[in-house]
Order: structure tokens, then sequence, then C-alpha cells
């Protein structure tokens, strides 16, 4: 009996230890499978990372990256100074990594990659064959961490003077090489040159030439600022003349009285007629009665000393303007 008794209790220890041995095994395959699936890769800066010495050799390739691709499953890996590129879903080798200096993604309408081989940029298919021949020159240090890669039907391209203009999907230069950067925007192209912005048209022509410091298009106008000549945005309608406003604001705010100058007699902190609005970084003073301008916004900081009398800063510096934006002497 007592021998019955012990067989059942070592068959009872030898069934829970196998199920504990199943149940640790299938966690570590499930772990494994999760470091399969998702561990070798972490996101930075909207780009997928392998890390080779970290898990496991990557196809025998040991590669320092490998980047995702928004687009597809076709990313790129990088080996030592040469990219190629790879399926990331089933970990293929689509395009070897033995010659391109430099890569870019394949888009995801036209199936084109930019590539650099021998310092000139070309354009391959994703069978790796050139659909154009490496043809324009290509300084890295010109134009680190630009993407280069087709968008809306055009591609920026560089020259050896370290300027860019744009193809079309047939490769014809529709846009010369003379701008620092050419990037599309709704229905234009803005165009930099000498840190100031512009825009052409859609068909390539010059709309508003590169003069201002920012550009951006609305469905209203076009919001552009020179911190040149105006401290303040202006809305220009789709004319790229015509002022629509000439004061845009991005914010609108209560203006306080100076606490060492608080007017008791208005019951109130806060100036009863007049408001301040902001614009990049700096506040100007608006009436919210009539919406008249009193003062560009062209200040660190505004208060009331009055209602009459504001107190406006600048660098540590402090001035006293009246109602019509004008200053006052002490």
């Amino acid at each position: 009996m007592k021998t019955k008794k012990t067989q059942i209790i070592k068959t009872t220890f030898k069934v829970i230890a196998v199920a504990v041995v199943l149940f640790f095994t299938n966690c570590s395959t499930n772990s494994k499978e999760e470091n399969r699936r998702y561990g070798f890769f972490f996101f930075e800066d909207g780009n997928l990372y392998y890390n080779s010495e970290v898990y496991f050799n990557f196809l025998n390739l040991k590669p320092d990256y490998v980047f995702d691709s928004d687009f597809g499953e076709i990313g790129i890996y990088k080996c030592g100074d040469l990219y190629g590129y790879i399926n990331v879903y089933n970990n293929g080798i689509t395009i070897p990594a033995i010659k391109f200096e430099h890569a870019w993604h394949f888009d995801s309408e036209f199936d084109i990659a930019a590539v650099v081989e021998n310092g000139k940029m070309g354009f391959i298919n994703k069978k790796g064959d050139y659909l154009l021949e490496p043809t324009f020159p290509y300084n890295n240090e010109k134009y680190i961490g630009q993407p280069f890669g087709f968008s809306d039907g055009y591609c920026v391209v560089p020259s050896a003077q370290g300027k860019a203009g744009l193809i079309d999907t047939t490769f014809n230069l529709v846009v010369d090489t003379i701008y620092d950067w050419v990037s599309p925007e709704s229905n234009y192209f803005k165009i930099y040159h000498n840190d100031k912005v512009g825009l052409l048209f859609s068909d390539f022509t010059v709309f508003i030439p590169c003069k201002y410091d920012y550009i951006e298009i609305l469905d209203c106008g076009i919001i552009v600022n020179d911190y040149m000549s105006d401290f303040m945005c202006k809305l220009l309608d789709f004319d790229g003349r015509t002022i629509l406003v000439n004061n845009v604001a991005t914010n609108y705010d209560e203006i306080y009285y100076d606490e060492n100058y608080y007017e008791m007699e208005t019951d109130t902190t806060k100036s009863i007629r007049y408001a301040q609005f902001y614009c990049d970084g700096c506040v100007g003073v608006v009436d919210k009665i009539t919406g008249r301008v009193i003062s560009s916004a062209k200040w660190d900081l505004v208060y009331m000393l009055s209602e009459n009398v504001f107190i406006v800063c600048e660098d540590s510096y402090m001035f006293l303007i009246d109602i019509n934006g004008n200053f006052i002497n002490l």
C-alpha cells in the first residue's frame, strides 16, 4: 500500500515537473518570439533601428543599423560605410550593401529610390537596377540629414556647389540646382536661398522671391514674416502681394498691471480695454474694442502702468509708451 502510494506521489511530482518545464519552455519560447518580432528593433527619431551586437547575427551580416520604411516592407541596412536594402518583415536581402555610399527609402507610389555611388546620386528600382545612372554630385557635408526621395512625383537633387533643384519621375530637371533647398508645399514649392524662403508656382515659375524669413500657406492666404523689416506676421492674398491682414497674432492674452504700480481704483489687476498678442515669441498691444494695434509684436514683456500708459520691455530695458504706441520721455 505504501509502495503504491509512493508511486502515485512520484508520478504526481513528475507530472507537475513536466508541466512546470513546459510552462517555462513555452514562456521562454514566447519571450524569444517576442524578441524576434520586436526585441531587436527600437524606434528613435521616427526610424527603426537594429543593434546586432545585443541580440543575434542578423542573417550573418552584422549590420550597424536597419532603418525601417514608413511605406512598405523594404528597409535600408548599413554595413560599415555602405548601404543596402532588406525586407524588414522576413529578413530577406533585397539589394546587398556592396556599393552604395548612401541610400534613401523607396517611395510608395513609383518604387524609386535615390542612392549614391562613387560620389554621385542616381536612382534605382527594387531590383537594384539603375533607372538613372549616378549623375548628380553628392557631398554629404553639404546635405547631411536632408531627405532625398520622391514626394508627389518630384525629388530634390544636389549639385557640386551644394545647391538643390528638382527632377520629376522621368528624371527631367524641372527646377535648376540654384537653391539651398526645395520642398513641396500644398500646390507650391518652397525655395530656400541665403536663409530666406520664397515660393514657386506648381509650374515652377517664381511666385514669391526668397525674401522672407518664414512662409506658411493657409486656406485663407499666405502667412509671411520678415524679421529684418517687421516684427509681425502678415497675411497675403494668393496673388502674393496684396496684404489682407497687416498684423497676424498667434495668441491673445490679458495685460496685467505691474505689481509695483497697481491702481487700486480699477479694482482689477487686468487692463479693461487692452490685450497683448504674440507673434514669433514677441509681444504687442491691441485695443480689444476697436482691434487697433497699439504696438506691433516686438517686445519681450508688456505691463500696464495705467489705462493710458504701457510698460514695455526688451533685453532687460523698460520703456513707457502711450495708447498711440509712441515713446514717453521721463
